[in-house]
C-alpha cells in the first residue's frame, strides 16, 4: 500500500496559519491514509505539545547545508533549506506532498489528484500562470523578484529559466524516489555557497531543476494552488465555495495566502459573485464557521449542498 504524508512547517508567528491548514486536512480527508508531519522552525513548546496530538510527525531540521551565514540567517529558513531534504526528514513514506503553512484545502480532490499524478509522473506541482493573475499582466513585482532570484544560478540558468512560467514550491506532490529530490538539494546548495539565500532562492533552484531538461512534470490547474497575491478569490453565496474571480467561476482546490494582505485577520476583500463586498477573509477557520452556520439554516432538501 502507498504511503502517503502531507507536511508543513512554522515558527511561533505561523501557528495560526498552521493549525487552519491541519484542521482543513482533518476535514477534508474522511478515510484516507494520509499521515501529517510538521518542521519545526521556532514552535513554542506548547505549541509543539498540541500539535504532537495531532500529527503523525513533529521533526525540528537542523540546517541542512553547511555556509558561513547559518548563525545570522533567521531560523525559518530552515523551512526552506529543508524542503529539498524532505525524504530525508520524513523516511518510510512513497509519496510527500508539501503545503506552506499559509495554504489551506477547500476540496479533497485536488490532494487525491496530486498524489496520483506524482505516482505517475515523479512531481506535481503548479505554475503561478491563470488568466486571472496579475501576474501574467506585469501588474505585480513577481517577475522582477524572480529574474533578480535567477542572477543566483548563473547566466545559462537566467537566459533559460526566466521568460518560463515560474514554479510555486508552497504545494506539489513528489514521490520519494523522484530524480528532482537530489537535483534540487544540489542546486540550492551550490547557490548557497555562493552566498545566495533569501525567500526565493529556494523555489527558484526548483524552477531551475524542472526548466533545465524534459520531460517535464505534471502541472496542475492553478486552482489546485491559488496564489491569492495575484488575484483574490470571489465567494460564492450559493455554494459557499471560494472560486475563481474570472467567468465561469470555477472553485478553488486549494487556497494559498500568499501575500501579506490576504494573511491578516481582518481582510475584507472578498467579493461575491453580485461585486459586493462579504466579511470573509480568507481564513479557513472563517470559511468553515461561516459555511457551517449556513448549513445549520438549511430548512429543506432544495438548498444547493456544497461541493466537497
Amino acid at each position: 500500500m502507498t504511503k502517503r504524508i502531507i507536511v508543513s512547517a512554522a515558527n511561533e508567528g505561523y501557528y495560526p496559519l498552521l493549525s487552519d491548514l491541519i484542521s482543513s486536512i482533518e476535514d477534508g480527508k474522511g478515510d484516507a491514509d494520509v499521515a501529517i508531519g510538521v518542521l519545526d522552525v521556532g514552535l513554542s513548546g506548547a505549541q509543539r505539545a498540541a500539535l504532537s496530538a495531532r500529527v503523525q510527525h513533529v521533526v525540528a531540521p537542523d540546517w541542512d547545508y553547511r555556509f558561513s551565514a547559518s548563525g545570522s540567517t533567521p531560523q525559518k529558513f530552515r523551512a526552506m533549506t529543508a524542503r529539498p531534504h524532505l525524504p530525508k526528514h520524513f523516511p518510510g513514506y512513497d509519496i510527500i506532498m508539501w503545503m506552506d503553512a499559509d495554504a489551506w484545502i477547500q476540496q479533497w480532490s485536488a490532494v487525491e489528484h496530486f498524489f496520483t499524478q506524482a505516482a505517475s509522473r515523479g512531481l506535481a506541482v503548479c505554475q503561478e500562470m491563470d488568466r486571472s493573475y496579475g501576474n501574467v499582466y506585469n501588474l505585480n513585482n513577481s517577475r522582477q523578484l524572480f529574474f533578480a532570484s535567477l542572477k543566483a544560478f548563473g547566466d545559462e540558468a537566467l537566459q533559460h529559466v526566466a521568460w518560463m512560467p515560474m514554479i510555486n514550491s508552497g504545494v506539489f506532490a513528489m514521490h520519494a524516489d523522484c530524480h528532482y529530490w537530489s537535483e534540487w538539494r544540489d542546486i540550492l546548495g551550490a547557490a548557497i555557497q555562493r552566498g545566495h539565500l533569501d525567500h526565493f532562492t529556494e523555489q527558484t533552484a526548483l524552477n531551475v531543476c524542472v526548466y533545465r531538461r524534459l520531460p517535464l512534470p505534471c502541472f496542475m490547474p492553478a486552482r489546485f494552488n491559488w496564489v491569492c497575491v495575484h488575484a483574490i478569490p470571489m465567494f460564492d453565496e450559493r455554494t459557499q465555495l471560494y472560486v475563481e474571480p474570472t467567468a465561469p467561476h470555477d472553485a478553488v482546490s486549494v487556497v494559498h495566502l500568499a501575500g501579506v494582505q490576504t494573511r491578516i485577520q481582518n481582510f475584507g476583500g472578498v467579493s461575491d459573485l453580485t461585486g459586493n463586498k462579504t466579511t470573509m477573509n480568507l481564513m479557513y477557520c472563517q470559511w468553515k464557521e461561516y459555511r457551517d452556520q449556513v448549513r445549520s439554516s438549511w430548512t429543506g432538501a432544495t438548498q444547493p449542498q456544497p461541493q466537497s
